[in-house]
């Protein structure tokens, strides 16, 4: 289950279109930016390790590269 939601803008064009996403962690606030612009932030502090994931849904294909993880 995730631990917060945003809705896409009206016409946002999700496929065929590089995106750079960025999710930043500081303690237990997550901030999540799509090419520089900030669309969700959340706390939850129920993620207390290191460590990383993804995740897609409704059948739908992802594709990353150029994965950096860092500590702040």
């Amino acid at each position: 289950m995730p631990i917060a939601r945003t809705n896409a803008p009206l016409n946002y064009d999700w496929y065929g279109t590089d995106r750079r996403v960025q999710i930043e962690v500081r303690g237990d606030t997550f901030i999540a930016y799509i090419d520089g612009q900030p669309v969700v932030q959340a706390r939850d502090s129920s993620f207390a390790g290191s460590g990383i994931s993804f995740r897609s849904w409704d059948n739908s294909s992802t594709c990353f590269d150029d994965l950096t993880v860092r500590r702040p």
